[in-house]
């Protein structure tokens, strides 16, 4: 603030910078900056503010002449002091200058500053949002006027949490050794501190008994122990932690004593090598401690450390393979607990011979088929070993498979008129052939179209190199002797697809005529020349041709109709040519006549339009016909129309209706009480006449004991079942059926069916009261006892088994399906104080039980959830 005023606050500006320190900096002072000021402090957290007293500046004399700038000694710097990853930090620069200098942000190691950083007040301030650790280094900042650049530095350091470069690693190992567990960090988390445990349990030296002390001991990040007891399995964690964060890795390490074991799989009993190769076999056992290993002969001898035939530090090596070298070889491996033998058989082989063979099968002259097969005795296929093929075509590697076949397609720049070579390489050898690439068929020349309404014309020059060819086939398929495959396509559809046969009318040696093309559709044409075994090349595609529009070519399908009332009827179909048609302005025109008008129709042999009709642009109309007492038919069709004319005629359908109708009669198959208050009933109707009806079914039970106690629902003609509810329970009820054709036109009741609900069910829900974990009566396990509240039961049957409590047991709180448990009150020991044995409950385990009363085959709500935890 400024002026001795509280409401005037000092505007930023090229010369004066408000430090986010709170200092105020002028570049250089004028008469005209001597006046008070006071410094403002406002507290977001608090909603608060504070500002000192007024104190005045005097400026004696301006700076008014120039001088080249200097940082001012408190300058540049970090704004929080200690900046951690993901805050904003600040840097801040400010010199003193005349005229005002020019900021430059650098960094000293050379690397460009982050792309995100966005600089502020005049380039005094460079702003990270979101440091990462990254943005940790040295800066320059660079002030400059005509005078001169003054230049100082300031370090970023972004402070992380911990990060442990490579994890801890599960370890196997024997007794009575050591190992080693590390945690290494990176560089800046040098000042981390590093705390060891195990099973969850902090390891401190200092605090173990002498005998354990001088086994164990950590130094920084790593943690020693020696003198391994079976004690020491367990699950390991170094945990790095400092001011921002923590880190923590695992391992689980195991101490155990076995004598050395060779696992299934983990070494070939036969082992396959082409003479005058190189082979080494490892030998791969488990055993705690390590132990050695040494390789012996067929004989039993060991192996030499030296020597073509050697033993390497437990590899077996075998150079220059002869023939003799073939046999049996023995690995023993022992430690102090005891030792193994694993037997290898080594199959010494011939070099296999390779065979490449080049087929002429191809369909074009831009493929050509090449296998690669090698033969090897193995005995059995099972043992035989993979080939393992690679391919290159002139000096250049293709991709390799681990198989007898490979498929490549050389691209069309690679056409030239030398022959190339196709090598295969395979374990046991190679070979190679070269290919010369076949000529291609030329392409016709000169295509021209000549369009005659829907008859198109294509004519084109053979060239001069063109072989002969005595057979011209233009179909979709190729003839095998040669000749012209003529291809199309449309402005929709921009695939190249063969002609099909139906659209050609006429071929000759150079022409083909095409016809009942599509109407109304842009179509395009090209000429391919055809032999024996290639396709050539496409000619010169023709310009767009259009055929002329023609009356819809589609029928009319899927006519259905629905009387919306006495004398209004809908019909609907299916729509036609709805992604291209034939003509403009398509629309649909439906035709009617009633059952006197369709009997003189029959009398003509001739289809004559029906006596009514309506157009409509969409798939559906409304017929409005006059009211009548009698059963009337009406036959109607849809025809489509455009502009060009008609389509074909609908098949005709035939709807009857009358004023009134004449209700169906509904009679009931079957009703099953379900609960209390529920019942199912289901029905089916009689078979009418063609202008019999009914919108809906009316539904009534009425009470036989009380008078007000009636329930009625109507229901739509397209059910024929309904579930009833809202009835009282144990009460007889009588229930009868009627159709109903309108709002007061009801068809004859039916045959009346009784039924009685069922009891009322416990209005309360059970409460556990008590769960126990007890031994069995053997005493070899235990078994868990539930108690719930007693909950009072309708007076009734009570050896009823549909009477009683079921316990649903989760397992785990995630589980979407339990385990159900019915009790039954007649074999509760005790009904008062209901209770039931869970057995099978696993330890440490969570499982969430549930209580519920039934009471004839009707639930009452749960109780509430309990959620336990099964321990020893």
């Amino acid at each position: 603030m400024y002026d001795s005023s509280t409401d005037r606050i000092l505007p930023s500006s090229e010369r004066t910078l408000v430090s986010l320190d709170g200092t105020l900096y002028f570049s250089y002072v004028t008469k005209e900056d001597e006046t008070s000021y006071a410094c403002s402090l406002s507290l977001s957290s608090t909603q608060s503010g504070h500002y000192g007293p007024f104190f005045r500046l005097n400026v004696p004399v301006s700076q008014e002449a120039p001088f080249a700038p200097r940082i001012d000694s408190n300058q540049p710097q970090v704004f929080p002091e200690n900046p951690v990853i993901g805050s904003t930090v600040y840097l801040e620069c400010f010199a003193y200058g005349n005229p005002i200098p020019i900021y430059k942000w650098t960094r000293v190691d050379g690397r460009r500053v982050s792309k995100k950083a966005v600089l502020m007040q005049h380039g005094r301030i460079l702003r990270f949002d979101h440091a990462e650790v990254t943005d940790t280094g040295r800066y320059k900042c660079s002030a400059g006027n005509s005078l001169g650049v003054a230049v100082r530095e300031v370090t970023l350091s972004i402070r992380a949490p911990p990060v442990i470069v490579v994890p801890l690693s599960d370890l196997l190992l024997g007794s009575d050794t050591e190992f080693a567990l590390e945690c290494p960090l990176s560089t800046m988390d040098s000042h981390s501190t590093v705390e060891w445990f195990k099973d969850a349990k902090p390891i401190v030296p200092l605090l173990m008994p002498s005998d354990q002390r001088r086994r164990f001991h950590v130094h920084q990040t790593k943690l020693y122990v020696n003198s391994t007891v079976i004690s020491d399995t367990g699950v390991y964690q170094c945990v790095v932690s400092n001011e921002i964060g923590l880190a923590y890795s695992s391992a689980y390490v195991q101490v155990q004593d076995s004598p050395p074991a060779f696992p299934r799989q983990s070494m070939p009993r036969k082992i396959f090598a082409v003479n005058g190769s190189s082979v080494s076999i490892p030998c791969l056992y488990h055993a705690s401690p390590r132990g050695h290993s040494r390789w012996a002969d067929a004989g039993g001898a060991k192996l030499p450390h030296k020597g073509r035939v050697r033993d390497q530090h437990g590899v077996l090596v075998v150079e220059n393979i002869l023939h003799d070298d073939g046999g049996y070889f023995f690995c023993t491996a022992h430690n102090r607990h005891g030792k193994a033998h694993y037997q290898v058989e080594l199959v010494v082989v011939d070099k296999a011979q390779v065979r490449v063979e080049s087929t002429d099968s191809a369909a074009t002259p831009d493929e050509m088929n090449v296998s690669c097969s090698v033969e090897v005795d193995c005995g059995n296929a099972s043992e035989c070993p993979e080939a393992f093929f690679k391919w290159t075509f002139d000096n250049r590697s293709l991709n390799s498979l681990p198989g007898l076949r490979f498929k490549t397609k050389v691209s069309a720049s690679e056409k030239i008129s030398k022959p190339q070579r196709i090598s295969c390489y395979s374990l046991y050898g190679e070979d190679s052939v070269d290919v010369m690439p076949r000529p291609s068929v030329p392409a016709p020349l000169a295509l021209k179209v000549e369009q005659d309404q829907n008859v198109v014309r294509l004519a084109w020059r053979r060239p001069n190199t063109h072989r002969d060819i005595r057979n011209h086939a233009v179909s979709g398929e190729a003839d095998t002797s040669g000749g012209y495959l003529v291809e199309l396509r449309t402005k929709v559809d921009r695939q190249w697809r063969p002609a099909p046969r139906e659209v050609v009318a006429e071929s000759e040696s150079q022409r083909v005529t095409l016809s009942d093309l599509a109407p109304n559709t842009l179509y395009q044409f090209r000429v391919r020349s055809v032999d024996s075994t290639t396709m050539g090349d496409p000619s010169v595609p023709t310009t767009w041709v259009k055929t002329p529009p023609a009356p819809p070519t589609e029928a009319v399908a899927g006519l259905k109709w629905k009387a919306l009332d006495n004398t209004t009827l809908l019909v609907e179909w299916e729509p036609i040519e709805t992604s291209h048609q034939s003509g403009e302005h398509l629309r649909y025109r439906l035709s009617w006549s009633l059952d006197k008008e369709a009997e003189q129709d029959a009398a003509s042999h001739e289809r004559n339009f029906l006596a009514h009709y309506v157009d409509t642009k969409t798939p559906q109309a409304v017929v409005h016909l006059n009211a009548t007492n009698e059963c009337r038919m009406v036959v109607f069709s849809v025809r489509p129309i455009n502009d060009q004319g008609a389509g074909l005629v609908s098949t005709d359908t035939v709807a009857f209706m009358n004023h009134q109708g004449e209700p169906r009669r509904v009679s009931f198959t079957n009703a099953t009480v379900l609960n209390s208050s529920h019942v199912s009933f289901s029905w089916e109707w009689e078979k009418t006449s063609h202008c019999g009806g009914s919108h809906a079914v009316q539904l009534t039970c009425t009470s036989t004991s009380s008078e007000d106690g009636q329930l009625s629902v109507t229901i739509s003609a397209e059910f024929s079942e309904w579930i009833l509810g809202g009835l009282s329970a144990n009460t007889n009820y009588e229930c009868v059926l009627r159709s109903v054709n309108g709002e007061e036109n009801y068809g004859d009741y039916s045959s009346p069916i009784e039924i009685t609900t069922k009891q009322q069910p416990p209005s309360e829900a059970p409460s556990i009261n008590k769960l126990s974990l007890r031994t069995t009566e053997s005493d070899l396990g235990y078994t868990t006892v539930i108690e719930w509240s007693a909950i009072p039961f309708p007076q009734g049957n009570t050896t009823d088994p549909e009477k009683g409590y079921k316990i649903f047991v989760y397992v785990s709180e995630t589980a979407s399906e339990a385990v159900v448990l019915t009790m039954p009150i007649a074999r509760l020991s005790n009904p008062d104080r209901p209770s039931a044995r869970l057995d099978g409950l696993r330890l440490m385990y969570m499982y969430t039980i549930q209580v519920r009363s039934l009471s004839s085959s009707y639930w009452n709500l749960f109780c509430y959830a309990l959620d336990i935890s099964v321990a020893a």
